[in-house]
C-alpha cells in the first residue's frame, strides 16, 4: 500500500504498482480509517492482486543465471581483467568545471547578457 507523500517520484511509484495491479493507491489528503481498511481488504481479498504480483515475480526471478554466480562472475572477471579500467565511468576523469558544465553555462550566461544590452539599447 503506497501512500502518496507529495513527492513527485512518490506519486509515479504509486500510480505505476496500481497501473500494474499489485497495489492500492491513497491519497494522503484524503486518506480515513475506512478508506485504508477497504485498501487493505481489497488487496488482501481480491485474487488478481496475488496474481499480478504472483507474475511479476516470476518474471523478476527469470534470470538466466543466479544472483550469486552473477556476482562470483563479475568479481573474478574484475581480477581477470586487472581491476577492469574499461569499465569505470569517464566523469571520474572530468575536471570539476567539466563536471559541472561551467563552460556551458557562461556560454548561456553570455548570451543572456548579450539579449539583455541589446533589449536596453534599443
Amino acid at each position: 500500500l503506497p501512500f502518496l507523500l507529495g513527492r513527485i517520484l512518490v506519486y509515479f511509484n504509486a500510480k505505476f504498482i496500481e497501473t500494474l495491479g499489485i497495489g492500492y493507491r491513497l491519497d494522503k489528503q484524503t486518506i480515513t480509517e475506512d478508506h485504508l481498511l477497504e485498501a487493505v481488504y481489497e488487496v488482501i481479498n481480491n485474487p488478481s492482486y496475488r496474481e499480478n504480483i504472483k507474475e511479476r515475480s516470476a518474471i523478476f526471478k527469470d534470470q538466466p543465471i543466479s544472483t550469486m554466480d552473477n556476482v562470483i562472475y563479475w568479481i573474478e572477471y574484475v581480477i581477470r581483467h586487472k581491476g577492469a579500467p574499461h569499465l569505470r565511468p569517464a566523469v571520474l576523469d572530468l575536471h570539476w568545471y567539466q563536471y559541472l558544465m561551467m563552460d556551458v553555462i557562461v556560454f548561456y550566461l553570455f548570451i543572456i547578457f548579450f539579449i539583455v544590452y541589446i533589449v536596453k539599447k534599443v
